[in-house]
């Protein structure tokens, strides 16, 4: 139990260190320059057990057509429909839309900048969990 314990404890600390890292890089989304677009698709796609909005857009950048899919980054999908029925509805096909555009890589972009809150919240909070398990598992006497 006490290799388990270590294993738990350090996939626990990883998940909140990984948030940070992806906050960091998220946030840099609101720094990227903005475009004009149009939303070309908007639907609610299911894996056969997870729900995720699917948007897809169109922009010009720096006089080229580009074409993107990301609402923002790390969207964390459901296992209801209602999240990814808000996020479609938000964008509606044919819907103007404000494009955030990587001025390193044009092809990367994002509607909404600033990634997804939820999934990193979910990490930090399973990391903090995993944390006190793992805490749990190397203390035992089993």
């Amino acid at each position: 139990m006490h290799f388990a314990g270590w294993v738990v404890l350090a996939i626990g600390v990883a998940l909140p260190l990984l948030a940070v890292v992806m906050a960091r890089s998220s946030r840099l989304e609101s720094t990227w320059e903005r475009v004009a677009g149009v939303v070309t698709d908007s639907k609610v796609v299911n894996s056969g057990e997870l729900y995720a909005p699917e948007v897809n857009f169109e922009f010009r950048h720096n006089g080229i057509s580009l074409k993107g899919s990301k609402i923002r980054r790390h969207l964390l999908q459901f296992n209801w429909r209602g999240p990814a029925d808000r996020a479609v509805a938000r964008y509606p096909l044919g819907a103007a839309v404000s494009v955030y555009v990587d001025p390193q890589d044009p092809a990367n972009s994002v509607l909404e900048p600033g990634g997804d809150l939820g999934a990193r919240t979910t990490m930090t909070v399973v990391g903090a969990l995993m944390v006190i398990v793992g805490i749990a598992l190397i203390g035992s006497n089993g």
